[in-house]
């Protein structure tokens, strides 16, 4: 389990998530496709951009899904985190 100011994991959620989405934006010449696939790999169908934007290609959407699913499990760490200290806070910092 992490622990708030935990910087190891706020490192893994940094480089294992965010230099691999910049890098599939920068290798989109119109940014806009990438960015409507992530939106439809969070469950919002969005359509493909209008031009001169473009969708991405099956294997960028597939693994531009698959960060999309390591992000949202990643939230829900840090969700369980930040919910067990606001119960320790308020319960007088008790052991939980």
């Amino acid at each position: 389990m992490h622990e708030l100011g935990d910087l190891s994991f706020a490192r893994r959620i940094y480089y294992n998530q965010i230099p691999p989405v910049v890098d599939m934006l920068a290798k989109n010449n119109h940014p806009a496709g990438t960015i409507r696939a992530g939106v439809a790999a969070r469950g919002v169908e969005v359509g493909i951009p209008r031009r001169p934007g473009s969708g991405v290609n099956a294997v960028d959407q597939e693994r531009l899904a698959a960060l999309v699913r390591r992000i949202e499990q990643l939230e829900r760490e840090t969700d369980l985190l930040l919910n067990r200290a606001a119960l320790a806070e308020s319960h007088g910092d008790q052991q939980l």
